[in-house]
């Protein structure tokens, strides 16, 4: 079991860094060629909005070795019931065939449910076992290990 993850703020890293210390697991962030504003939510938003509609996507710095790991947690923040954009990177980059995915995503009051179909069309790899929001003050591994069984 691996888990990479994109943040921008550094929430999502948490959640990672937590989840990869209760389930013994590789924890990999995804780094990006693109800096991303911070601190305005409307300059982000018109930022990747364009970056979106422009087919500019960020790309992988680093290598993400993923060939020995069965199940891969991918984690991210949600911008505009989307995924980050480092994700849909991510997918056009890594071979994820033969991997089962299951997406955590941190988002202050979108839920996990709202952007399913997103992911959904991102996730173009890879067999999609789930997903779920994770509160960063209660991040529970067991949540993880259900959509597993």
């Amino acid at each position: 079991m691996q888990i990479l993850f994109y943040s921008l703020t550094g929430v999502t890293k948490q959640v990672a860094e937590e989840l990869g210390s209760q389930l013994n697991a590789k924890v990999t962030e995804i780094e990006i060629d693109t800096q991303y504003p911070e601190g305005d939510i409307d300059v982000l938003k018109d930022f990747v909005i364009e970056q979106d509609q422009n087919a500019n996507l960020p790309h992988i710095l680093n290598e993400i070795s993923i060939s020995h790991d069965d199940v891969i947690l991918i984690g991210f923040p949600i911008w505009l019931q989307q995924p980050a954009l480092a994700i849909k990177s991510l997918f056009k980059t890594v071979d994820l065939i033969d991997k089962q995915i299951i997406f955590f995503c941190t988002s202050g009051s979108t839920t996990y449910e709202e952007i399913k179909p997103a992911i959904q069309a991102v996730a173009t790899t890879g067999t999609l076992v789930g997903g779920l929001k994770v509160d960063p003050s209660n991040v529970k591994s067991n949540d993880i290990l259900e959509l597993l069984k």
